[in-house]
């Protein structure tokens, strides 16, 4: 039975070696949406979630980076629908429809996360500490050079925002 199925149907003669490309607990993704970087091997991912949230991932080979992560409501109810046209993601939940900016270098905040998007176009420009497209960026990064160096944390590795505080004696400081 098994010898007349693959004989039946070839395609599936071979085995599919698949693995997760990201796991997050206590969330349900509700809807997909992919956009293919032009001149490049990466794919940006944009996820809905049943609790309202918008995520964004690349995609390069196997390797996946969360880019961004944007609550759309106060509300908390399932993304139906993600539509991305003209560098806006356009998402349809039960109750609302919502419009929010998703395409360009400027999304990224941080330079740790703008060097994970390096793939997508983007480099940190430390004059005007932003993330830009590489077009805009002078000089522009050698390609096989660690982005991650280029932000001073180290080792590839994400240094927490340090701010300097100025507190009175006796007040209570919650960090967050």
């Amino acid at each position: 039975m098994v010898l007349q199925f693959i004989k039946e149907h070839p395609l599936m003669s071979q085995t599919v070696d698949t693995v997760p490309l990201l796991v997050r607990w206590g969330i349900t993704y509700t809807r997909i949406t992919a956009a293919n970087m032009s001149n490049s091997d990466a794919a940006v991912l944009y996820l809905g979630t049943d609790q309202g949230e918008l995520h964004s991932i690349s995609v390069v080979g196997r390797n996946v980076t969360l880019l961004k992560e944007i609550a759309i409501t106060n509300l908390v109810e399932p993304i139906n629908n993600i539509l991305i046209h003209q560098g806006h993601a356009l998402l349809g939940s039960p109750i609302a429809l919502s419009r929010v900016l998703v395409d360009g270098c400027t999304m990224y905040p941080t330079c740790e996360v703008c060097a994970r998007a390096q793939s997508l176009g983007c480099v940190w420009d430390a004059k005007e500490r932003a993330c830009v497209a590489k077009s805009t960026q002078s000089p522009v990064q050698n390609k096989s050079e660690d982005p991650l160096k280029a932000c001073g944390t180290g080792e590839g590795r994400c240094s927490p925002l340090v701010k300097e505080l100025h507190v009175r004696a006796g007040a209570a400081l919650l960090a967050g």
